[in-house]
């Protein structure tokens, strides 16, 4: 498999303490190999959760639980989608409440690495100060096939400025 330096580069600049072990080819070679595909679920700055979180919900009791939790600011809740458990888990982060808009958080990929299914997300925080002023509680939720690893998850922060 040929890797552009082009690509090798992005990757390294979304995971650049992987690339301290490795050239940036062979590390974004190994990234593509165990790459785990996700789809998203939900995604939003709204939500009933006011503590940051990251969590795996892998039974329709807790999937349940969490899905009013999440919805928990709306009336009526929405209808909760349907989740073939025995197939499939639902990985879920969020950036808690913030004081303003112009703050985000986005799954970008799931890999298996060492034995675990490694989930990399980003925070996004605009320090420009152009946002709206309410508060806010982003979150994404994605779904990954069942696996029978253990599931960490890895965060990555951003500040996004006014040239931007």
């Amino acid at each position: 498999m040929v890797i552009s330096s082009i690509a090798a580069l992005q990757l390294w600049q979304l995971f650049p303490d992987r690339a301290l072990s490795a050239p940036a080819t062979t590390i974004a070679q190994n990234i593509v190999q165990n790459q785990m595909p996700f789809e998203t679920l939900e995604r939003g700055s709204y939500s009933g959760i006011s503590e940051p979180f990251a969590r795996v919900i892998s039974a329709r009791d807790s999937w349940n639980a969490f899905w009013r939790e999440l919805h928990g600011n709306q009336i009526p809740i929405p209808p909760i989608p349907e989740i073939d458990f025995t197939q499939k888990t639902i990985v879920a982060v969020g950036m808690g409440e913030r004081n303003s808009g112009g703050y985000g958080i986005e799954i970008e990929s799931a890999q298996i690495e060492a034995g675990t299914l490694a989930i990399y997300y980003r925070e996004t925080t605009h320090t420009c100060g152009m946002v709206t002023m309410a508060f806010t509680q982003p979150y994404h939720l994605a779904i990954v096939d069942l696996v029978d690893l253990p599931i960490q998850f890895f965060r990555e922060r951003e500040e996004i400025g006014c040239d931007e």
